[in-house]
């Protein structure tokens, strides 16, 4: 769970893991390659609109770490299946950009902290 993102970071509720999680599963796992990539908003509206654009991110989410869809990746274009292996490691190094991306941010706003407020980092606990 991640703080202030406790509602789509949360554990799948029995509505989205009994009824959306299947549903879901199979609408990506006949998505195989990048030309038959669905949006996040296209796939809600095939489930009637039975929950929303960041709930379906967290269904998502689960997939992947679960591995329910094997090589369920993304880009601009939506979701979809990797054809070939040089499309997983394509994936993985968008992936560890953006991990990056995310330190650097975090690193940013730590030394922000500090700068404002002069608080110090000691034996992983803020003083």
């Amino acid at each position: 769970m991640i703080k202030s993102f406790e509602r789509h970071t949360n554990r799948l509720t029995d509505f989205e893991r009994k009824e959306i999680l299947p549903k879901v599963v199979t609408i990506l796992s006949n998505r195989i390659g990048r030309d038959k990539a669905l949006k996040n908003g296209t796939i809600v509206g095939m489930l009637d609109n039975a929950i929303t654009p960041p709930d379906m991110r967290k269904i998502i989410n689960y997939i992947r770490r679960s591995g329910l869809v094997k090589g369920l990746v993304a880009n601009s274009t939506g979701y979809y299946v990797a054809e070939s292996e040089q499309d997983l490691i394509e994936y993985e190094q968008s992936l560890k950009g953006r991990e990056r991306a995310i330190r650097e941010v975090r690193m940013s706003i730590r030394k922000q902290r500090k700068d404002m407020y002069g608080t110090k980092l000691l034996r992983g606990r803020y003083k």
